[in-house]
C-alpha cells in the first residue's frame, strides 16, 4: 500500500475507490509548478476527520441517492459562505459527470 502522503492525482482522475480509501482530499495548491502538478492535483487527507473550508480546499466523500433509488458515489466542495456552492460531482469507474 503506497504512502498517503506520497499519493497524488489529477481531480478529474478520481474514482469511487479513491474516495472510498481516502474520503477527504485537498487541493494541492502549495505544489503548483512541481513538474507534473497543477491547479487540479489533489492529496488524500487521512488526518482529517473532517474538512473546515476555512483550513483549505477540500473534496469530501459523498453517496447521492436518486428518486428512483439508485445510489451513486461521488464528492462535494465544501466553500465558505453558500450551500449553493458545494459542487456536486458523480464518480464512476469510467470518469466524473456534474
Amino acid at each position: 500500500m503506497s504512502d498517503p502522503a506520497a499519493v497524488r492525482k489529477q481531480l478529474p482522475a478520481l474514482r469511487p475507490g479513491d474516495l472510498e480509501r481516502f474520503p477527504i482530499w485537498e487541493q494541492a495548491l502549495d505544489e503548483v509548478g512541481v513538474p507534473g502538478q497543477d491547479e487540479e492535483t489533489v492529496k488524500p487527507r487521512p488526518d482529517l476527520a473532517e474538512a473546515d473550508p476555512i483550513d483549505g480546499m477540500f473534496i469530501v466523500r459523498a453517496e447521492f441517492t436518486a428518486r428512483d433509488g439508485s445510489r451513486f458515489d461521488g464528492y462535494v466542495s465544501p466553500q465558505l459562505h453558500s450551500t449553493f456552492s458545494v459542487q456536486p460531482m458523480l464518480v464512476t469507474d469510467d470518469g466524473q459527470d456534474a
